[in-house]
Parts: C-alpha cells; sequence; structure tokens
C-alpha cells in the first residue's frame, strides 16, 4: 500500500544493499506517477496510459494487465488477493490480484488520485478512499456498496492516515478531518490555514504533512490542535509530497527544491540539502538512509543522522512516484513509462 502501512510513516523495516544496480526495466503505457504496492513476489502498478500491470518482482515479466477508463494516478493496495485502485475518470476498480479479473467497480464524481486502505470495522472489511469529487468513501470490500461518506467542502487528493479506529483526512478544503471509522462522523476538524494534497503521515500521536502555504504542520491528534508549524522564510516552496517519519525524524521535500529533516518534537531543522528540481514523490526511509525522487529525474540517497548524499540514479525522465521497497529490492517508475527494478549489483557491476 501506498506509504506502507495504515499510519502512512513512509518508513520501512526492509533492507536495501549498500550499492544498487538495476536488476530489470519494464514499459508501462505513458508515464508512471503511481507508487507501486510489491506482494508475494509480484508488482502491482498503475500508468498514466491507464493500465494497472502486474509485473514479476524477480525478472519484470508481465504476468498481466489490467485496463481502466483512464489514467491510473492513485497507487494500487492490495489487501487478502484484491488489487484496490482509482482512475482519472473517478471510477474505483477492485480486480484480482491473481489474473487481473474484475470483481466490482464504483463511480465517482471526480478523479481519484488519493490510494486506498482496507480496515477491518466491528469484524466487517471495508475500503477507505478519497475523491476530486469532495468525498471520503468507506465500500464494503466485498460488494462495493458504500457503507459512508464524508463530504469535504473539497477535492480529496492525499490518501487518509488510519488511527485508533478514525480516518485523518487532509484534503484542498484547508483541514485535517478526523473520521470516525464506524459512522463516518467527524470526531474533530482541525483548521490547517491553507489546503493541502499530501497525505498525513502519523508517528507517537501526531500527523504532520506540507501544505500550500509553504509550511509544514504537525497536528496533535488528540487534542486536535496544531502542535508546530515549519516555514523556511528564505527558501520557501509549496507541498505535494508526503512526510516520512521514523522516532523523532521527519523528512519532507518539496517545490523548494530541498530534501529536509525535521525534528519531530518540536519541528526544527535539523539538516537541509538541495536537489536540482522540486520534488513531488514522497520520500521513503530504509534503514540509516531516506531515498526521494525528484522531477528532474534523479533518485538520491541521503543519510538520516546528517544529509550526507550515499546513492544517485538518473532515470533520464521527471519522477513523481514514490519508491516501493521490499528486502534487497527498490521499484520505482518515471515519467517516461520506463519501471526500474533495483537491487544487488553483480560483482562485474
Amino acid at each position: 500500500m501506498f506509504r506502507g502501512n495504515p499510519q502512512q510513516t513512509g518508513s520501512t523495516e526492509a533492507t536495501l544493499p549498500d550499492r544498487l544496480a538495476v536488476r530489470w526495466k519494464a514499459t508501462a503505457p505513458d508515464g508512471v506517477s503511481s507508487t507501486a504496492a510489491i506482494v508475494g513476489g509480484v508488482v502491482y502498478v498503475g500508468s498514466d496510459g491507464g493500465e494497472l500491470l502486474a509485473l514479476d518482482l524477480a525478472t519484470g515479466a508481465e504476468r498481466w494487465r489490467f485496463k481502466a477508463t483512464e489514467a491510473i494516478r492513485s497507487s494500487p493496495t492490495v489487501a487478502e488477493g484484491v488489487v484496490y485502485f482509482g482512475d482519472g475518470d473517478g471510477v474505483f476498480f477492485a480486480v484480482s490480484a491473481a489474473d487481473g479479473a474484475e470483481k466490482w467497480r464504483f463511480d465517482t464524481q471526480g478523479e481519484i488520485i488519493s490510494s486506498a486502505h482496507v480496515v477491518d470495522v466491528s469484524g466487517a472489511s471495508r475500503v477507505v478512499f478519497g475523491s476530486y469529487d469532495g468525498n471520503l468513501y468507506c465500500l464494503s470490500t466485498d460488494s462495493g456498496k458504500v457503507v459512508w461518506r464524508f463530504e469535504m467542502a473539497d477535492r480529496v487528493h492525499g490518501a487518509a492516515a488510519i488511527v485508533d479506529g478514525a480516518a485523518l483526512a487532509s484534503g484542498c478544503d484547508g483541514f485535517l478531518h478526523i473520521i470516525d471509522l464506524k459512522d463516518g462522523v467527524a470526531r474533530a476538524n482541525v483548521e490547517l490555514g491553507a489546503p493541502t494534497p499530501a497525505s498525513p503521515a502519523v508517528e507517537n500521536g501526531r500527523a504532520i504533512f506540507g501544505v500550500y502555504d509553504e509550511s509544514v504542520v504537525c497536528v496533535d491528534i488528540a487534542n486536535a490542535k496544531v502542535a508546530w508549524r515549519f516555514h523556511d522564510a528564505e527558501n520557501p516552496g509549496s507541498y505535494l509530497s508526503s512526510a516520512a517519519v521514523r522516532d523523532d525524524v521527519v523528512i519532507v521535500a518539496g517545490h523548494d527544491k530541498q530534501v529536509r529533516r525535521l525534528d519531530s518534537a518540536t519541528g526544527e531543522q535539523v539538516w537541509s540539502k538541495p536537489v536540482k528540481k522540486r520534488v513531488e514523490a514522497s520520500p521513503v526511509i530504509v534503514g540509516d538512509r531516506v531515498f526521494v525522487g525528484t522531477a528532474g529525474g534523479e533518485l538520491i540517497a541521503f543519510t538520516l543522522s546528517d544529509g550526507s548524499e550515499r546513492f544517485r540514479f538518473e532515470t533520464g525522465a521527471g519522477i513523481y512516484a514514490s519508491p516501493a521497497v521490499v528486502d534487497r529490492a527498490l521499484v520505482i517508475g518515471a515519467g517516461d513509462g520506463v519501471i526500474y527494478c533495483l537491487g544487488e549489483p553483480t560483482p562485474e557491476e
């Protein structure tokens, strides 16, 4: 699933080699801005050409492809043998992970870029996602029927985080909504001061994400209040990508062409490193490194402690998808439609 877990931390316990090399490449129709999901040795990834591809993780060979109605920019979620994703025509799909056969579809009234969460609610399986029609939807995974929907005042771009029986949904209406998963009723609505396309990342009872007023906001969930706000007046920029968090570490990157580490307790900057182009892909923490893709086509790994560069890979096309990581392998798509799997170098490499 997008960001790796229901709290959307963007941090993984998987390991990667110190050095990485291309193990295989595959090509999708048009570009790729959908972050891959990797389950059981299969890579599931959407394309701007409107196709969901299932690729063998070991070889990159195609297992099947599913044709949607429009571009697939949401990142697929895989649960209990089913792949869930939305497309640019506002259609949300559930297809078999084994062969791509369609199980059901649900029509919204706006583009779907928000990724989905599959959650257990009082013993019933539900899938939760947002749409550009301004609604956060909760559907039955069995039938695709609406259980509830929560209406916001504007589009929902990011994915909701799932914490303590609630969905934390931020959107273009400038609020963080804390919504009870049982009935879709808001427990609290926290004003952010600006819209946000980013998905909240939750660690230690706090939700952290960037907003369009060129700041990063931390919300104390229990108190439903903003705990801190980071803003660099000398080098401002808005944020489309989601934060990566682990313990006291917060990694953010945005249109300011900076990758930053902030302190999760205070929001103070620990270090900042420039990149050549803006960042819209969400960073991923792997061990003592964070991997970040840029619109200039660079995949760069920085050391968490001091921001020193550890790895760089040039794709030749903008990166808008985030890295998907399992043990010893990283998969990422680029704007020209090429999907890369990076892994252990051979002795010759």
